[in-house]
């Protein structure tokens, strides 16, 4: 799913707030439209390789205590790729996951101080 988003920023100190908001809009979304592509923008972010020992114990014992919710829409790549690994998380430690919609995921964004922009919001 490709969001464009034309925006003009200029360098003030009166516009430093709006600079932080450009650049969160900018890394919430995107742009990518092949699997070659989506795979790139994920390798942006390096890989959590060491995890604490109990981590495992301990997802499965909050299994009954959170739920995961996300948004989605059709044709949405990012979304695609999250939808074959959350299904996998809910089995192996017992964590519902569910579809939000997108007037909730907006909702939760604002509540969280995030620009929605969309999906996924997970």
């Amino acid at each position: 799913m490709f969001l464009p988003l034309a925006l003009l920023t200029v360098s003030t100190p009166a516009n430093a707030a709006g600079n932080d908001k450009v650049k969160a809009e900018r890394a919430a979304i995107h742009p990518v439209t092949t699997p070659r592509e989506l795979s790139a923008w994920l390798a942006r972010v390096p890989r959590t390789r060491e995890f604490p020992a109990d981590l495992d114990p301990t997802l499965h014992t909050e299994g009954g205590t959170f739920v995961v919710e996300m948004s989605s829409a059709p044709g949405c790549l990012p979304c695609g790729d999250l939808w074959t690994r959350l299904p996998r998380f809910g089995r192996s430690y017992g964590w519902q996951v569910r579809t939000i919609s997108s007037s909730d995921a907006l909702l939760r964004s604002g509540r969280l101080g995030l620009p929605w922009v969309g999906h996924p919001v997970l």
